[in-house]
């Protein structure tokens, strides 16, 4: 009985697996299909506000005083910031769309 338990559970979770893929896959085939900089441009812009407006406020909570002579250089470290991050979720996101892609024709030629 346990071993037909533990058989119904691992093809739930690969079910389940195999379903998440599917999501990400059409997910990012939509993103992509907007273009590489559109995307990295919205990442960056999104992640740059947040730090531009978070690293003020930790500075704020812990010393009393957000530095505001400092804020040139905080905006130019959250652009930059949020650049890397984006590009780095770009190739991340395309080398994990290209794995996958090559995982699904795999399975399907083994089927």
């Amino acid at each position: 009985m346990a071993l037909k338990q533990g058989n119904s559970s691992l093809r739930r979770v690969e079910s389940w697996r195999q379903r998440r893929t599917e999501q990400y896959l059409s997910w990012w085939s939509r993103k992509r299909s907007k273009g590489q900089f559109r995307y990295v441009l919205t990442t960056s812009l999104w992640i740059a506000l947040v730090f531009f407006l978070v690293i003020p406020l930790v500075e704020y909570l812990v010393s009393g005083d957000p530095l505001k002579e400092k804020w040139a250089f905080r905006l130019i470290f959250s652009v930059l910031a949020g650049l890397l991050i984006g590009l780095v979720s770009w190739w991340g996101n395309e080398a994990k769309y290209k794995n996958a892609r090559i995982d699904a024709k795999i399975n399907l030629n083994e089927r």
